[in-house]
């Protein structure tokens, strides 16, 4: 069963999905992919739990790195961040990849690599260093945080200048070897999850699964239309695909595309969607504007260069699909079963999410917290830190600030500001659509014709002309083929039937027929 059209053939207001490929995995290979990059040979690099994968449509290659992998960039040649220093990689004469060390003496753990212009910025959790290559490349660092307490937790280019976060809440401009901070105001109690963008488009991923621009001074809202889907999904990353769309990840709802000027959704990818997991760790772009999909399930590319977008996807259709028409904007279709419209779902459900709630405590409390605390607030702020920085490398999942608090729990915790509970909420269905049976007819649906706008149906009990969504049988009770329309007058249809031709015409609004042999 399958209903696919050509982009040019419906242009309805239902929503159809992208072209989408479904890549299986080598078995060395772990689903659990953290970031995906687009060589010069037109190679995908894929930075995996079990280390790092080229792939060129057809073969997968492990190409074999010490350590845990932490970050990969493709700046002229791939580079891999581990957590024993990085490492760049070249083909030899026999077209192996050779490795060679990055030689480091500042020893930080570089957890994400940032090209800006014709630089290469390792970010480590302290320090940012510049790659200096050559045939003995070695990093060069060109800023430091001062204070201990200070972790820097992302980085990104904007207008070729290179900027990081500080402890997820403040953005600050490295220039001339200092950090220069931004004076921009987050909403109360979030933090900044992501980053991405593509040097001069800017989108910063907060902890309450909001979407904001950057402009290089000050953030705004970017409004997504169907927010209340991504509140539920648990926001998760995203990436720019082309001048006109971007994509989500989410943690519960798969993967989101965007119109970039107003945040319609123009599609949902998602597990009702054909998408294998909900499950979204990273997103990727290759230079055909293909969006690759890392999932719980492995790796999908949607290619949205080819006109043709699937609506099979959709719930509520029953049996063998034999024909599709586009009418009034609507999208029919025939089946062995009967006659199905897609039509818009506008229904809410009920699901669970985590609610950060403040935590009011007595001063004795705190004072009896603090005076049994075992590590220093130093020590507790790092740990943090690495337990996000290296979760995702050891295949868990974050459990910061998700941790479930009873209700009628009575002991102190150990953070004084917020506790997490769970809440149940009404969210947006993930399908907006769904198809529905027209009623009043009946028989196998082998064929659709409009005719002077009225949609007709040959099945098997006979010809119907729907019209309002409804169904009025015109040639009743004959096992009829096929329905042609006159070149010559266009109030007359020619019916062939297993017993012969028919010919049926319509004058003042009500349909007649002849028997002609």
């Amino acid at each position: 069963m399958s209903v696919t059209l050509l982009g040019s053939m419906f242009a309805g207001a239902q929503p159809g999905l992208p072209y989408i490929t479904h890549y299986k995995l080598p078995g060395s290979m772990s689903p659990q992919t953290w970031s995906i990059e687009q060589g010069s040979n037109n190679l995908v690099y894929f930075l995996n739990r079990k280390g790092v994968f080229s792939f060129d449509g057809y073969e997968w290659e492990n190409i074999k790195v010490d350590g845990r992998p932490l970050a990969m960039a493709f700046h002229e040649k791939l580079f891999v961040s581990t957590d024993q220093g990085i490492v760049s990689f070249d083909r030899d004469c026999k077209g192996e990849f050779v490795q060679v060390k990055v030689n480091d003496t500042i020893y930080d753990y570089y957890h994400k690599l940032v090209p800006v212009g014709s630089n290469l910025y390792a970010i480590g959790t302290q320090n940012v260093c510049r790659l200096v290559g050559g045939k003995s490349p070695f990093l060069q660092r060109i800023y430091a945080e001062a204070d201990s307490l200070h972790f820097i937790t992302d980085a990104f280019d904007f207008n070729n200048e290179l900027y990081v976060i500080q402890n997820k809440i403040r953005v600050f401009l490295i220039r001339n070897g200092r950090a220069i901070p931004l004076k921009i105001q987050l909403p109360r109690g979030t933090e900044i999850n992501f980053t991405f963008g593509n040097g001069s488009n800017l989108y910063l991923g907060l902890s309450n699964n909001s979407l904001y621009r950057f402009n290089g001074k000050d953030i705004a809202p970017f409004v997504v239309k169907d927010q209340a889907y991504l509140d539920a999904s648990f926001l998760n990353g995203g990436i720019v695909v082309d001048k006109s769309r971007i994509a989500l990840a989410t943690l519960l709802g798969g993967c989101v595309v965007l119109d970039a000027k107003n945040g319609e959704t123009l599609s949902m990818v998602n597990y009702r969607a054909g998408l294998p997991d909900d499950e979204v760790f990273t997103l990727g772009v290759d230079r055909h504007s293909g969006l690759w999909i890392a999932h719980g399930m492995g790796i999908s590319r949607i290619d949205f260069s080819i006109p043709v977008t699937s609506f099979e996807h959709y719930p509520g259709l029953s049996g063998n699909v034999l024909s599709v028409v586009d009418f009034r904007n609507q999208l029919y279709a025939g089946t062995s079963e009967g006659l199905y419209l897609l039509d818009e779902v506008k229904g809410f459900k009920e699901v669970v999410v985590n609610v950060k709630e403040k935590v009011i405590q007595s001063q004795k409390i705190v004072d009896e917290l603090e005076s049994k605390a075992v590590v220093t607030e130093h020590e507790k702020k790092r740990k943090s830190f690495f337990s996000r920085l290296f979760d995702k490398i050891a295949g868990g999942k974050a459990t910061d600030e998700k941790t479930e608090v009873s209700t009628d729990q009575s002991k102190a915790q150990a953070s004084r500001e917020y506790l997490v509970r769970k809440k149940k909420v009404l969210a947006l269905q993930p399908v907006g659509y769904a198809y529905r049976e027209v009623a009043g007819l009946e028989g196998k649906c082998r064929q659709l014709v409009v005719v002077n706008d009225e949609l007709l149906v040959v099945s098997s009990r006979g010809i119907y002309s729907v019209l309002n969504d409804k169904a009025k049988p015109i040639l009743f009770g004959k096992y009829t083929l096929f329905a042609f329309p006159s070149g010559f007058n266009k109030d007359v249809i020619w019916i062939g039937t297993e017993n012969g031709l028919e010919r049926i015409t319509k004058s003042n609004e009500v349909w007649t027929t002849t028997t002609i042999f």
